[in-house]
């Protein structure tokens, strides 16, 4: 948007098109007091300025001021941004941004730093996100587009997002099945092999198709690779320091109503390789969403 008479009184305009003929249309609207701005404008700037003949001049110096000031603090925002915040490493979208509470609580000013950290992602009730600060771990706050985090030692930036109820059914070992999750593919091995955690092998015969990718709820339980008994997925994810948003990234390779894997997070030992096993099925997870 280009307003270039801006910088001029209403008096300089209207000299300039009378002494040069230039013919104007006077919105109706500006006779009346219908408007805030008309009725300062009609009444209060008219006092000011027999009071001070001066005060649009200062007006416009203290606007030349307060653009210059916009200026610095934008510069001095970025150096803020690469000081306190971070990008936090997600396995699945949406990812977001950390802010260190640690270094915050160090500086003089937190509160100016988080507005300044934050006015760009829609937030208004400041005081709200100030007390974040002090709030318990799990505590979150929304604006239209995004969610504020409490968490153990940040406070953490996401895209406001719904989270999906659906439940996807993979039929068979020679199907790719693709969702939300990503894409999950088997392949038949014939011995246990070096594995990312986007990889795991089980025994064939203990899977019967179709298999479940679902997220998980309250009272879930398996069996973690490597270790004897249950475990609520509550407590593990509490053990594993998982973050509220990270657990709701989670997705669950189901067998029936057993858990399978915690997609790379964890296998359950029920489903692992058995020295009488016949048949090995590596399973792959892949990122790309569908």
């Amino acid at each position: 948007m280009v307003r270039p008479l801006l910088g001029f009184s209403r008096e300089e305009i209207l000299k300039y098109a009378q002494s040069n003929t230039i013919e104007w249309r006077e919105d109706r609207s500006n006779a009346t007091d219908n408007y805030v701005r008309n009725h300062l404008r009609h009444h209060a700037i008219p006092s000011w300025e027999m009071a001070q003949p001066s005060l649009l001049s200062g007006f416009a110096k203290t606007q030349e001021y307060l653009q210059q000031t916009a200026a610095l603090l934008k510069v001095y925002g970025v150096q803020l941004r690469q000081q306190f915040q971070f990008p936090i490493d997600s396995l699945m979208e949406p990812s977001g941004v950390g802010i260190d509470l640690v270094k915050l609580e160090a500086h003089s000013e937190p509160n100016a730093v988080l507005y300044v950290l934050l006015k760009e992602y829609g937030f208004t009730a400041w005081e709200d996100v100030y007390n974040l600060r002090f709030a318990q771990a799990g505590k979150q706050i929304f604006s239209q587009t995004h969610r504020l985090l409490r968490d153990r030692t940040r406070l953490e930036v996401y895209p406001v997002t719904n989270r999906t109820t659906e439940i996807y059914q993979w039929s068979s070992i020679q199907e790719l099945v693709k969702g939300d999750f990503g894409t999950l593919k088997a392949t038949e091995v014939q011995e246990l092999e070096m594995l990312s955690k986007h990889e795991i092998i089980v025994d064939a015969n203990m899977l019967t198709f179709p298999l479940s990718i679902r997220k998980w709820k309250e009272g879930d339980f398996f069996y973690p690779l490597g270790m004897k008994g249950k475990k609520k997925l509550s407590k593990y994810f509490k053990d594993e320091k998982l973050s509220l948003v990270n657990k709701e990234q989670l997705w669950l390779l189901c067998n029936a109503n057993e858990i399978v894997w915690i997609i790379d997070y964890r296998a359950d030992d029920r489903f692992k390789m058995q020295p009488t096993s016949k048949r090995l099925l590596k399973i792959t997870h892949t990122h790309e969403i569908h």
